[in-house]
């Protein structure tokens, strides 16, 4: 096992990660690390985890104050989260199930699919962790201004590094938030190596990877757990 050690000071994580630590969220939270969860619970799980996190996200959106007429034939005036600018990314197929879940909750976003697979090894941490990763298919929105980059699992951040180097060269893009249910700190410095302006969104911060790069605890294979 190696236990990460964090390069990134404490102060930087608290201001880029917001650790969601809201009982319902920690409740699916449990239930997806149960082994004992089957694929068609697991999957819905991850997609309620998913309408909770876009929840979250939403308060770091920008907005615009409408009018509406109501029934009573008088004007009410609210605010308009602009989800229409936004691009939810999901990385094959792992996220397919928490981007849906986003999309619930900002339901004029676009959706892209992007397959990126890491390459496995044996002993990655002899590699420091840093594992190679094949990009595929890109099927991605011709434009955005805010995009939110999902996968469950931030283990390593390789591959979740490559994908924003990708985004970064599509997109010029304003705001760039990360979506995972569970995250290592050497992910999270990853990430932030590649954006340092992007926000990570996790329920839980593992602290230990295994010698083939899966986090510990963890729950596991997260495309495997949602779709058998």
């Amino acid at each position: 096992m190696f236990k990460i050690v964090l390069e990134y000071p404490l102060w930087v994580l608290s201001e880029k990660v917001r650790v969601l630590e809201n009982p319902v969220l920690q409740d699916i939270l449990l239930r997806l690390r149960d082994k004992n969860t089957d694929y068609p619970e697991f999957r819905r799980l991850m997609t309620k985890a998913g309408v909770y996190i876009g929840y979250e996200i939403a308060s770091e959106l920008d907005v615009t104050k409408e009018k509406v007429e109501t029934p009573l034939n008088t004007e009410a005036e609210g605010i308009k989260v602009k989800d229409e600018d936004i691009a939810v990314i999901a990385i094959l197929r792992a996220a397919i199930p928490l981007a849906m879940g986003i999309l619930e909750t900002l339901e004029r976003a676009k959706l892209g699919v992007i397959s990126a697979k890491r390459v496995e090894e044996e002993d990655a941490q002899s590699k420091g962790f840093d594992m190679e990763v094949d990009v595929g298919y890109l099927g991605l929105p011709s434009s955005a201004k805010d995009i939110i980059l999902t996968d469950p699992m931030l283990a390593t951040g390789s591959t979740m590094a490559k994908i924003i180097r990708i985004l970064k060269e599509r997109y010029p893009y304003r705001k760039i938030f990360i979506a995972s249910v569970i995250s290592t700190k050497l992910g999270i410095q990853r990430v932030l190596e590649a954006e340092p302006e992007a926000v990570v969104y996790t329920l839980a911060v593992d602290p230990i990877l295994n010698k083939k790069a899966y986090i510990v605890p963890g729950l596991g294979d997260a495309g495997d757990r949602s779709f058998g």
